[in-house]
């Protein structure tokens, strides 16, 4: 029997009436979330930036920095000078939290990590990423068991073991590349622009290579005209895959993640191209992997550049000859290598780039550098050992205070707060204040771009000064005592002593002045280009051995000027901040 319209009419209604009850249910649900509930939270009280959009929030004006290329770290910086190390701001339809309170960052990062997770959208962004839970996504006990497991692979011993491909591959650097554009002497100009090069072009390839021998034994030849050693994808090559993957996400890539759970799956053109790139490198990392783990698998094309004389293992070697119980699968020892790559290969040429810039425009520190790498070098044969590395302090310094200047990341992963707690704060540790009442859900934004040039903690903070941060190099890599002996061994008793500045070691203007900004603290909480806490950068002594062995090997025998038309002017590509044009020359020097 056919339904009568009365019939009909009675189902309209009806079906009109639940979906206007479900649109107003929505909209009082949404209403209650991202009005009510922000209008009633402490957190609202708290002092910080006018809302500048009324959706977005501060949004536009934060990520203006990466965007429109606002002069960094503005306008954070400003903030944190009228508002605090502790302020409110609104990113979107909810206040956050950004810290660059020394006391609230021990609080969260260190102290208390256990509530203070890193939120929901940055662990789908990294998830999605590196394709699955790695250590820049998962928290809690897979976290403590992960760290557990890579921990070990980071000693001093092993970092050993890549000092000498480091150098080996910094050698092909100058060999193949430098070595047709170098000039002489340093004042000589180009004849034409064939004399010129993008080092950062050049860093990134040095630090691609690197990357993939010392995670996975794969040669990548990035230095060489690139020949991919495996078929082609869809056309996309592994550098090109690399390449894809790093590119700066859009506006619409972080919104969607962070409202959308399952955004990333959806079948847009940007997304489907990021999911053939990460699929052509697990191609590649799953090759490897299984030729390590299966004696009868073919073995694929790996680093067969490197001389016999250099002896070591891979991180997946030694993770898979590790004594521990805990059996890796290659599901597993996939993710791990690529977050390694991931992490490990950008943050470093960047920090390259910004470190040669700095010489470019401090010929005087670039001078000093190059007399220190060569009284070390000719001290301990040409080569480079842990004790050489060991000797770099001058060097290393540079290399610090550039990283003060242009940390590699300036903006950390966001936290969450998961119970309500009182979080400290300078004013409530040293002037008996209340500490700040964080409720749970709250987010938080750590900035170190901001806090590393706070004129409240730190002398002189827009200027290039490497001797302001004598302890934190000192014990990088040697105790501090050793820093005592060498310098009053060599300064006093040696006359081919390294070149150091008065500023260098402890008790001078510089370092004193920033000290006594800080009340007669070091630089724990105030300088943290790795992070810190147990989520702090694991690969963090192989990245400054890295740095130590390319920086003072390259400085050792050439000169670096900035072109007319180079730009140092800070572009960000994905998380990282890199100069917008580095064109240079590269001068032979005697």
């Amino acid at each position: 029997m056919l339904p009568s319209l009365s019939m009909l009419a009675t189902a309209g209604a009806i079906a009109a009436a639940v979906a206007l009850g479900a649109g107003a249910t929505a909209s009082i649900a949404l209403m209650y979330l991202f009005v009510i509930k922000p209008a009633r939270s402490p957190v609202n009280g708290m002092p910080g930036p006018a809302s500048a959009h009324w959706f977005f929030g501060n949004v536009q004006e934060i990520y203006d920095i990466m965007w429109t290329q606002a002069k960094f770290p503005e306008p954070l910086l400003s903030w944190v000078q009228q508002y605090g190390g502790v302020f409110r701001y609104r990113f979107m339809m909810k206040n956050r939290i950004l810290l660059t309170d020394p006391e609230a960052l021990k609080h969260v990062l260190t102290t208390h990590s256990d509530i203070y997770p890193r939120d929901d959208g940055t662990r789908m962004i990294f998830r999605d990423l590196i394709g699955g839970d790695g250590l820049l996504s998962s928290e809690n006990a897979t976290h403590a068991q992960q760290r557990r497991m890579m921990q070990p692979l980071f000693r001093h011993d092993n970092i050993k073991s890549f000092l000498g491909m480091f150098h080996h591959h910094v050698r092909r650097l100058q060999d193949e590349h430098l070595a047709r554009l170098q000039l002489s002497p340093p004042s000589t100009p180009p004849a034409n622009t064939t004399q010129t090069v993008d080092m950062h072009e050049l860093f990134t390839k040095l630090t691609l290579d690197i990357i993939g021998v010392s995670a996975f034994s794969y040669e990548f030849d990035a230095l060489a005209p690139h020949q991919d050693k495996y078929p082609q994808t869809k056309q996309v090559s592994v550098v090109e895959a690399i390449e894809l993957l790093i590119t700066p996400p859009s506006l619409l890539y972080i919104v969607g993640i962070l409202l959308l759970p399952w955004f990333p799956r959806w079948p847009l053109p940007a997304q489907n191209q990021r999911r053939r790139a990460r699929r052509r490198l697990f191609e590649v990392v799953d090759a490897v992997l299984a030729s390590k783990l299966s004696p009868s698998a073919k073995p694929p094309p790996s680093a067969t550049s490197l001389p016999k004389t250099i002896k070591m293992l891979d991180l997946v070697d030694l993770m898979l000859t590790d004594t521990n119980d805990h059996k890796v699968s290659i599901d597993e020892a996939r993710i791990h290598v690529m977050t390694f790559m991931l992490a490990g290969h950008e943050t470093t040429s960047t920090t390259l780039s910004w470190v040669f810039t700095m010489l470019a425009q401090h010929a005087d520190v670039e001078a000093k550098v190059r007399a220190e790498c060569r009284h070390v070098l000719a001290a301990n044969n040409h080569s480079w050992d842990w004790k050489a590395l060991g000797e770099l302090k001058y060097t290393t310094a540079v290399i610090h205070e550039t990283l003060r200047l242009f940390p590699t990341a300036s903006m950390l992963a966001t936290r969450v707060c998961v119970q309500d707690n009182d979080m400290p704060t300078l004013a409530s540790v040293n002037e008996h204040a209340k500490p700040v009442f964080i409720p749970k859900g709250t987010q938080m934004l750590v900035h170190t771009g901001a806090m590393h040039r706070n004129p409240k903690y730190w002398s002189r903070p827009a200027e290039f000064v490497p001797g302001r941060l004598p302890t934190t190099i000192s014990t990088f890599i040697y105790p501090y005592y050793y820093y005592y002996y060498y310098y009053y061994y060599y300064y006093h008793n040696n006359s081919t002593r390294p070149c150091f500045v008065d500023r260098f070691i402890e008790g001078t203007e510089s370092f004193e002045a920033d000290k006594g900004l800080r009340g007669g603290q070091g630089n724990t909480y105030y300088y943290m280009p790795f992070s810190t806490g147990s989520k702090n950068c694991i690969g963090m002594r192989f990245a400054m051995a890295e740095l130590q062995v390319v920086v003072a090997s390259l400085v050792a025998r050439h000169s670096f000027r900035l072109t007319p038309d180079a730009n140092v002017e800070p572009s960000f590509v994905g998380v990282t901040m890199r100069p917008k044009h580095l064109n240079m020359t590269v001068h032979l020097v005697d």
